[in-house]
C-alpha cells in the first residue's frame, strides 16, 4: 500500500494516472477512461497488493445508492479498466479476479509529484526498486515456466480466473504475448531484447482532411508539403486520387473516370503519382500521372493481389517496386517495374505462401525494401530485404516482427532504421500504429506501441510530419435476397441495420433469430438478436467472428484468437458454456457444421498449407479432407459432398466427399474467403468484389453452370450464409463508411 503522502499522480509501468486532471496517460498519450472507472481505477493504485473488495468499490462509487445492479455496473468498470490497460482477466499483468471477493492490483506503483517528510523518502525509494525488481523477475518467471497442456471449457459471460500454479500452455504463450505487445516493450521503458527507443514523443494528432466520405492510403510528396490520397468524394462515386497540402485546405482532383483508382504514391522528384487503376477483383494497371493532373499514362496490367499499398517508389525516379501475381492462382510476389521501358524483375519469391508479398516500402536511401509477408492464413509479417546500389536484391529476406497479428503496411523513418507499421489481431479488428527496428539481422522484438488507432501510416522524408487514417464510422447492414426461380428476379431484404460494424451473420433454423460479430462493445464479439435486430444480447467476451447456427439450433459455431492465434469454439446455448475444439499451434478459422451437427469444418495450416478439416463437434481428433488446398467448407444439403474455396486470390471453388477423397475444381477466379453459401440445387458465390460493389451469382449442380443473381451497388463483406434450406443467402452491406487522414507534426523520432 502507498505511503500516506501527498502526491499529484501515479505511475505503474508504462501508465500514468493524473489526478489534478483526472487523465490516464500512456507513454503520454491520453487513454479514454474517466468518471467513475478512473475513481476504481485510483482506489486500485492506492492499495497495490491488496485485496479490493466488490463490496468497497460499490460503496466508493455509489455511496448514495443502496439499490441497482451493483454487481453488473462493477464489472463493466473493471471492464473498461482492463481495456484502458490492454490487460487480460484470463492471464492478468496488472489486475486479477479474486473469485466472489474482489480485485488485486498486481505491480508496484511509483509516486509522481509527492510532497513527502524526510522520514518518508526510504518509502519512495523501495517503491522505485520494487517496481524494477517485478518486471526483471516476472520475465524471467514467465521465460523458465515450463508449459502443460489442457484444453478447458467455461461460461462466456465470465471470464475464466486462472490459478497462478497451473497455467496451460496456451495461456503462458499468450501471456508471454500480452506481456509483450501491451507493457513490457512499451514505448520509453522496459527491457527490451537488444536496444530500446528512448526520446519518444509525439504531439496530439490533428485532421488533415475532414471531408465526407472516406480518405484513404495518403503519400507525401518529396519535400514534405503536400499529401495525395484516393478519395471516394462522399460514397457517390469510385475512388479517385487527390491532392492536398500538408496543412489541410481543400483537394484537387488528379484522376478520374469509370474505374476506381488507389494506392497512390508520390515520385522522388516529385512531379509524377503513380497509382494502381482498379479493373476487377483480380486485375489492376499501373498508372503514373503528373502531379498536376495531366500526363496520365498506363504503365502494365497487372494481376492484382488483394490488399492495400502495393505500390512503393524507389530513390529513383524510373524504378517502382509493385506487388502482383506471377500468374493467376499464385501467390502475391514483389516486382521491380521500370516506368520508361516497362520491363519488370521479381524481387521476391512466395508462391505457396497464403496471401505473399504485400506492402512495399523502399527507405530514403534505397538501401532496403521492407513489405509484409503472409506467416499463417491470419498473420502478416514484416520482412527487410537488403538492395545494392543498382537495386539488385542482397541476401535473403530478414524477418522482423513475430506479433500474431495483422499488418497492413509500412513506412520507413526519414533515417532508414525504423519502421511504422499499423496492426490488428483480427481482420475486422482497430488497427493501431507500431514502430519496429528495421535494421536487425534477425528476428527483433524491438518494437514499441504509439498507443495511436489509425492504419496507413506515412512520413514525409522531409520535415517530422506522419499522416494515418483514422476510421471515424462504418455503418453497415444485414441483407436477406430470396432466390424465388430461375425466370423471376431476386427479392432483397434489409434486415438489420447499425451504426457499427456488424457482420458475418447466420441466421438460425427456425429463422427467428440471427446471430452475428459486431464491434459494437469494443472488439469483435459475438451475438444474437431476433430477425429484425430486436432483444440484442452479446454472448462472448474472449473475441470472436464469423459464427454458424448449428443445424438443431442449440449451439453456435465461432472463431477467436484469444489463445493468440485463430480457434475454434462452441458456444452452448442452454447453459452459456464454450467448449475448445481445436489446442494445436496453428491458424485454425471460418467453421461451418456438418448437416447432421456431428462435425464442424474448418480451414487449418497445420499440416503447413492451409486446408479443409473436420473435427467432432463435441470434442475429438480433428481430420484433414483436402490435399489442394481449402480454407472455407459447406456441405451439401444431402450431407455427402463439400463444396469449398482455396485460399489463394483469385480464388478456387472445388468439391469433393464429405470424407475426403477425390478433389475437382468447379469454377475459377472467384472472391474466396467465406463467399460460398449453400442452396437446395446449387451455391451462391461471389464471383468479383470490389470496393464500391459486388456481383452475386448461383451455380446449379444440374446444369454445372452459373448465372448471375443481382448486381450489388455498395461494398459488402467477403462471407456469405444461408439457412439449412437455402431457400435464401444473407450478406453484409457496407451503407456508409467515413474516415479521415490525421497528421502529426511534429513526429519526433526515437534514437535507438
Amino acid at each position: 500500500m502507498l505511503p500516506q503522502i501527498r502526491y499529484n499522480g501515479l505511475r505503474f509501468g508504462v501508465f500514468e494516472a493524473n489526478l489534478e486532471l483526472h487523465e490516464l496517460r500512456k507513454n503520454g498519450l491520453r487513454i479514454k477512461l474517466t468518471g467513475q472507472s478512473f475513481q476504481a481505477l485510483i482506489m486500485l493504485l492506492e492499495r497495490h497488493g491488496e485485496v479490493v473488495t466488490r463490496d468497497e468499490l460499490r460503496t466508493a462509487l455509489w455511496p448514495d445508492e443502496p439499490w441497482g445492479d451493483h454487481d453488473q455496473r462493477v464489472n463493466k468498470i473493471i471492464n473498461k479498466i482492463r481495456e484502458a490497460l490492454c490487460d487480460s482477466a484470463e492471464v492478468p499483468r496488472y489486475l486479477t479476479t479474486i473469485p466472489r471477493v474482489g480485485y488485486r492490483f498486481l505491480i508496484p506503483v511509483e509516486i509522481v509529484g509527492a510532497k513527502a517528510e524526510a522520514d518518508e523518502a526510504p518509502a519512495l525509494q523501495r517503491l522505485k526498486l520494487e517496481h524494477q525488481q517485478f518486471y526483471f523477475s516476472t520475465a524471467e518467471a514467465l521465460a523458465a515456466q515450463p508449459p502443460t497442456s489442457t484444453v478447458e471449457t467455461f461460461p462466456s459471460s465470465v471470464a475464466p480466473e486462472v490459478p497462478t500454479a497451473s497455467r496451460s500452455q496456451w495461456k503462458w504463450q499468450w501471456s508471454v504475448m500480452a506481456l509483450a505487445l501491451c507493457a513490457a516493450i512499451g514505448i520509453g521503458g522496459f527491457r527490451t531484447a537488444g536496444k530500446q527507443f528512448t526520446n519518444w514523443r509525439i504531439s496530439e494528432p490533428t485532421p488533415l482532411t475532414t471531408y465526407v466520405g472516406t480518405e484513404r492510403q495518403p503519400s507525401f510528396s518529396p519535400d514534405g508539403a503536400q499529401v495525395t490520397f484516393a478519395w471516394d468524394n462522399d460514397n457517390r462515386s469510385n475512388f479517385h486520387i487527390y491532392t492536398t497540402g500538408a496543412g489541410g485546405g481543400a483537394a484537387r482532383q488528379i484522376t478520374d473516370g469509370a474505374h476506381s483508382d488507389s494506392n497512390p504514391v508520390w515520385s522522388p522528384t516529385g512531379n509524377q503519382i503513380a497509382f494502381l487503376r482498379e479493373l476487377t477483383e483480380g486485375q489492376a494497371e499501373v498508372w503514373i500521372v503528373g502531379s498536376d493532373g495531366n500526363g496520365a499514362n498506363k504503365i502494365v496490367q497487372i494481376d492484382r493481389p488483394s490488399g492495400d499499398h502495393l505500390l512503393s517508389w524507389t530513390n529513383s525516379p524510373d524504378w517502382l517496386v509493385v506487388s502482383a501475381r506471377p500468374s493467376k492462382g499464385q501467390s502475391a510476389s514483389l516486382f521491380l517495374m521500370n516506368t520508361k521501358t516497362k520491363m519488370m524483375r521479381q524481387l521476391t519469391f512466395s508462391s505457396g505462401i497464403y496471401a505473399g508479398d504485400l506492402s512495399p516500402a523502399v527507405s530514403r536511401d534505397g538501401s532496403k525494401l521492407a513489405f509484409t509477408r503472409s506467416t499463417s492464413p491470419s498473420w502478416r509479417d514484416i520482412f527487410v530485404l537488403n538492395l545494392a546500389g543498382n537495386l539488385a536484391i542482397q541476401g535473403t529476406p530478414v524477418r522482423q516482427t513475430d506479433l500474431r497479428r495483422i499488418i497492413d503496411s509500412v513506412a520507413w523513418t526519414p533515417d532508414n532504421r525504423n519502421l511504422v507499421f499499423d496492426a490488428a489481431t483480427t481482420v475486422s479488428g482497430a488497427r493501431h500504429l507500431f514502430l519496429v527496428d528495421g535494421t536487425s539481422t534477425a528476428l527483433n522484438r524491438n518494437f514499441a506501441e504509439t498507443g495511436i488507432e489509425g492504419d496507413h501510416p506515412a512520413i514525409a522524408w522531409k520535415g517530422t510530419k506522419l499522416a494515418y487514417v483514422r476510421k471515424n464510422i462504418e455503418q453497415s447492414s444485414i441483407w436477406r435476397l430470396e432466390l424465388r426461380n430461375d425466370n423471376e428476379t431476386p427479392k432483397r431484404f434489409r434486415m438489420v441495420s447499425s451504426t457499427r460494424r456488424d457482420f458475418t451473420a447466420d441466421m438460425s433454423p427456425d429463422g427467428k433469430r440471427l446471430v452475428f460479430s459486431s464491434v459494437r462493445s469494443g472488439p469483435s464479439e459475438i451475438w444474437i438478436s431476433d430477425s429484425d435486430g430486436s432483444n440484442l444480447k452479446r454472448i462472448t467476451s474472449l473475441g470472436g467472428s464469423t459464427p454458424r447456427w448449428s443445424p438443431d439450433g442449440r449451439r453456435i459455431v465461432f472463431e477467436s484468437s484469444t489463445r493468440g492465434q485463430p480457434d475454434i469454439y462452441v458456444f452452448t446455448l442452454a447453459d452459456s458454456k464454450i467448449q475448445l475444439l481445436t489446442a494445436e499451434g496453428a491458424a485454425n478459422l471460418r467453421p461451418s457444421w456438418s448437416r447432421n451437427g456431428k462435425f464442424i469444418y474448418f480451414g487449418s495450416n497445420r499440416s503447413g498449407k492451409s486446408q479443409i478439416w473436420k473435427v467432432p463437434s463435441d470434442g475429438g481428433d480433428a481430420i484433414q479432407i483436402t490435399r489442394q488446398g481449402g480454407i472455407y467448407a459447406v456441405e451439401t444439403l444431402d450431407g455427402r459432398s463439400i463444396y469449398y474455396t482455396s485460399s489463394d486470390q483469385p480464388a478456387v471453388i472445388r468439391t469433393a466427399s464429405a470424407n475426403g477423397g477425390e478433389e475437382t475444381e468447379v469454377i475459377r477466379g472467384v472472391t474466396g474467403y467465406s463467399t460460398i453459401a449453400m442452396a437446395k440445387d446449387g451455391f451462391y458465390y461471389l464471383p468479383s468484389l470490389t470496393p464500391t460493389g459486388a456481383q452475386l451469382d448461383f451455380y446449379t449442380f444440374a446444369t454445372r453452370k452459373s448465372r448471375p443473381l443481382a448486381t450489388i451497388d455498395k461494398p459488402i463483406h467477403r462471407f456469405l450464409s444461408s439457412p439449412p434450406d437455402g431457400r435464401f443467402v444473407l450478406y453484409t452491406q457496407v451503407d456508409q463508411r467515413d474516415s479521415d487522414l490525421m497528421l502529426i507534426d511534429p513526429f519526433q523520432l526515437p534514437t535507438p
